[in-house]
């Protein structure tokens, strides 16, 4: 039985991206990569990136790269901590920030840990089983086109545009993706929850490399807002949200990161600038490290 687990692992980890490798990790938890090579007794191989052809995706043999608890990303949670609590005392009555970097693996989450009401953002999964439910037509993957992406990157009527998006995939879909991805429709979701969706959508893990790689294409057209305000304008951000809310994919070269930045409370103005304070800040501390290498 030992063997049959754990060649079934290595096969789901392996085969590739889509709905496979995250399977992997539902059945048995944790990274694929760690718990294949606890199975073998052999130690974890360094991460193997498949040949570049994508812009947007990066899928791995390996589920998730291993967290670090140093490097340039843990060196920014004093200043992050501190910002958050300017914010706080200046009106903004909550603040979370959740960064992970997609190259190393360093992640924090500084700020509010209880669960946010999201508004745009709470699309997510739903355009996620509107995506799965169409990679599953006939004939998609020689017509895709984009499923609905652009639309919601450009909405700014939520609840008049819902309806239309949701509208062509079972209500019995988008709970199941729902639940997989770690959210609960009915109920608020903590930042690490939204920052997480975005790097399965990264990592191919979820949707299949091209269905991924033409969500994350259709989102860095959205507006520059958000996040996009703390980065340099020839610099791809893959995001979504609105004042206050916001989350994302940045294309720092060779140190692509997600950034999420929920707030609540406060002037819209207010909530707005605590987000665009937080990137800039990311922006310029992981650009400096990886200019130094």
């Amino acid at each position: 039985m030992a063997f049959w687990r754990a060649s079934l692992l290595l096969c789901l980890c392996t085969v590739g991206g889509g709905a496979a490798s995250f399977a992997a990790r539902a059945l048995f938890g944790g990274s694929c990569l760690k718990a294949a090579s606890a199975a073998s007794d052999a130690e974890p191989a360094a991460i193997v990136r498949r040949p570049p052809h994508w812009e947007y995706v990066h899928p791995l043999l390996d589920c998730r790269s291993p967290l670090r608890a140093d490097g340039p990303v843990e060196g920014l949670r004093s200043d992050l901590e501190r910002l958050v609590a300017a914010a706080t005392q200046g009106g903004v009555e909550r603040v979370a920030v959740h960064l992970r970097d997609l190259g190393e693996g360093g992640a924090l989450q500084v700020g509010d840990t209880q669960p946010f009401v999201l508004q745009r953002l709470a699309l997510l999964p739903v355009m996620i089983a509107r995506a799965l439910h169409a990679e599953r037509q006939p004939l998609y993957g020689a017509e895709r086109g984009d499923v609905g992406w652009g639309r919601l990157a450009h909405i700014t009527h939520v609840d008049r545009d819902l309806p239309e998006l949701v509208l062509p995939v079972d209500p019995a879909l988008i709970t199941s993706v729902t639940r997989d991805l770690g959210w609960d429709a009915a109920d608020p979701v903590p930042v690490s929850v939204v920052g997480h969706t975005f790097e399965v959508l990264f990592s191919a893990t979820y949707l299949g490399r091209g269905t991924s790689e033409d969500a994350l294409l259709r989102l860095a057209g959205a507006p520059r807002e958000g996040i996009a305000t703390g980065v340099p304008d020839d610099r791809p951000v893959a995001r979504l949200g609105e004042p206050g809310e916001d989350c994302g994919i940045v294309y720092l070269p060779s140190r692509p990161y997600v950034l999420c930045v929920l707030t609540a409370g406060g002037s819209e103005a207010a909530r707005a600038a605590v987000v665009h304070d937080v990137s800039t800040l990311v922006w310029a501390r992981l650009a400096a490290a990886t200019e130094k290498g």
